[in-house]
């Protein structure tokens, strides 16, 4: 299946497949959504990732509707706390 400007509903010139609206939804949040994906499901994109706030997540949802016409049939960025454990985390 291709991904084209028309097939992904692009409206926003210089933004012609998944990989830059993906780049485009990590300059918005200023990366703060790891392992963000866009997977294309029938008419519809489904967001993919994690964080660890809900406004990143909104962010990053908003983002892909500033650029896409086709409708975001679920938001499955998950929102987990910062680790304990000293680990580097999505929220450092």
């Amino acid at each position: 299946m291709s991904n084209s400007v028309l097939e992904l509903g692009i409206t926003h010139p210089g933004i012609d497949g998944i990989d830059q609206i993906e780049a485009h939804v990590q300059d918005r949040t200023f990366g703060r959504v790891q392992d963000f994906h866009i997977v294309r499901a029938g008419q519809g994109l489904i967001l993919q990732g994690r964080t660890c706030t809900y406004y990143a997540k909104q962010l990053a949802q908003e983002a892909v509707r500033a650029v896409s016409e086709l409708p975001i049939l679920a938001n499955e960025i998950a929102v987990r706390a910062p680790a304990l454990d000293g680990k580097v985390s999505v929220c450092s």
